[in-house]
């Protein structure tokens, strides 16, 4: 089944990564989770996805930069209008939020262990911004990985977070965490990299070791490279498989999902049809 499906599927590259809906990434896998109409209305084209929000922008200029030179100069020409300031008296400087992306890219660029770790050695294999597929519970699925040093045997994902060392409630653990772990929990990025080991396992035929450098986007960027250990990969491994079937009812159905009842979607396009009691709505 596999292979005829496989046939049908497009060949990804650079330009078609992020505009294809033939595969599921796990961005989508945790947004039809989220709110399945919402997520199908974006892959219909009838709701914009916030992909140029100025967070998104700014996770992909630090991304960029360490990807290569090349890289991050077309990332500047392709986005001059959303990073230069067009008045007052910061005209023609970058906005605040990619000062401060430079401090980041400045925090990380000095430190030779994560040189090391996201770049490898001279004589490392390495592979930037490497485009994977396949098949995973019977759906094929793509990811876009920052780095894979297949000389060393790991994989990096660069994050940006507001954070590394707020405490903050997760809802999910019950209890205040470091932010850190709460967006490996709360954004689900331990299912993020459960995906990515298991398509690379796909390509490779082995494992490899999943690293996270997490970096702040405080006045003083913190930073951290977190080895991603067995229990988070297991607890995203149990997300997947708890959901995947799920997900499959969505993309195989003719018929419109259920809404959330609390995205931008459902709430553009919610309609009053009767009250409500307080009891109603704290149980919504």
């Amino acid at each position: 089944m596999e292979v005829e499906i496989t046939k049908h599927l497009p060949i990804l590259t650079e330009k078609n990564y992020y505009s294809d809906t033939h595969y599921l990434s796990s961005s989508r896998f945790k947004e039809y989770l989220k709110c399945p109409l919402r997520q199908l209305m974006i892959d219909l084209g009838f709701w914009n996805s916030p992909k140029s929000s100025e967070t998104f922008l700014v996770g992909n200029y630090v991304h960029s930069y360490f990807e290569s030179r090349e890289a991050h100069e077309k990332f500047l020409q392709e986005h001059e209008k959303e990073i230069i300031s067009t008045r007052g008296a910061t005209k023609g400087q970058p906005k605040a939020a990619f000062k401060v992306a430079d401090k980041m890219i400045a925090s990380l660029e000095k430190e030779s262990l994560f040189n090391r770790l996201y770049h490898g050695g001279s004589d490392d294999i390495v592979e930037k911004e490497k485009i994977i597929t396949g098949f995973l519970g019977g759906i094929p699925f793509k990811c876009k990985i920052d780095s894979i040093n297949l000389s060393g045997g790991y994989f990096v994902d660069l994050k940006t977070m507001e954070s590394i060392q707020k405490e903050t409630f997760s809802p999910t653990l019950k209890s205040y965490t470091k932010q850190a772990v709460y967006n490996v929990v709360e954004y689900q990025y331990n299912l993020q990299f459960y995906i990515y080991q298991q398509l690379l396992k796909q390509e490779l035929g082995y494992e490899l070791t999943p690293y996270m450098v997490a970096i702040s986007k405080e006045p003083i960027p913190d930073k951290e490279i977190i080895l991603i250990d067995d229990d988070v990969l297991e607890s995203g491994e149990a997300i997947f498989l708890s959901n995947i079937d799920i997900v499959k009812q969505f993309l195989d159905s003719n018929a419109y999902p259920s809404g959330c009842g609390h995205c931008d979607y459902c709430l553009t396009h919610k309609k009053l049809e009767h009250a409500i009691t307080l009891s109603d709505l704290v149980n919504k």
